[in-house]
């Protein structure tokens, strides 16, 4: 498994919650690529820090291009067979690797999508965990099911979860997704066309209903932020979507 987390200028706490996170899965067998979108010094001095932790840990720096190019850096430079993505100020639950490498031993599946758990007030439930979470498999027959989870919210499960309209909580191929670069000229709905790209070339992809992903909230994110550009945004996003 390769672990991409795109970082740019996050609180060292709250980015030691999300690399503890993984740390703690059980099942080892993977790296961490952590790309340095440019932040200020005062951030991007602590990864060296975070690198100390354990030697799984890798971090490269970049000038400030976007998450989008930060991610695609992290995907060229995986060396496992498939990725997950992992913002830095959130986190993943701690049975996350162990239980989606069950249905990815086979290799049959192209995508594995668990679920994102969205959490405001930093508080979560004492366990999600579903002992025998409901499975569902696409396939090249009704692939296009999946289609509206892409680009909204729309698949709610048992435990509160949800499929995330972002790239997050599901593992890709990694040639796959090497192929589905994100767009880098697109700065709102970059992670919806991805998803979108992803699954037009996916065979099989298998849906464990199951929360695998904690998202908080961030009020200081970009998408908190006025934005006098954001219509020409959207429209660009939106008519990107069309095309595909």
């Amino acid at each position: 498994i390769s672990v991409v987390i795109p970082f740019y200028n996050v609180d060292e706490d709250i980015f030691r919650r999300c690399i503890k996170s993984i740390l703690l899965q059980s099942y080892d067998d993977y790296e961490i690529i952590i790309v340095d979108d440019g932040s200020d010094d005062a951030y991007a001095n602590c990864l060296e820090k975070i690198m100390l932790l354990d030697k799984r840990i890798n971090v490269i720096h970049q000038e400030n291009k976007g998450v989008s190019s930060a991610r695609n850096l992290g995907i060229n430079q995986a060396s496992g067979d498939y990725i997950t993505f992992v913002d830095a100020d959130d986190e993943i639950v701690s049975y996350y690797f162990s239980e989606a490498t069950e249905y990815l031993i086979n290799d049959k599946y192209d995508m594995i999508i668990g679920g994102v758990y969205y959490s405001s007030q930093n508080k979560l439930p004492n366990d999600f965990r579903i002992e025998s979470p409901h499975i569902s498999i696409y396939n090249k027959n009704n692939i296009n099911d999946l289609l509206p989870s892409m680009i909204d919210i729309n698949i709610f499960f048992e435990n509160g979860g949800n499929i995330g309209r972002g790239p997050v909580a599901r593992f890709v191929k990694r040639e796959l997704a090497a192929e589905t670069l994100f767009n880098e000229n697109i700065s709102i709905a970059e992670d919806i066309l991805w998803n979108v790209s992803i699954l037009k070339k996916c065979s099989a992809v298998c849906l464990v209903e199951q929360v695998w992903y904690i998202y908080y909230e961030n009020n200081n994110s970009a998408t908190h932020k006025y934005n006098s550009n954001i219509v020409l945004q959207l429209e660009k996003g939106l008519n990107a979507l069309n095309d595909i």
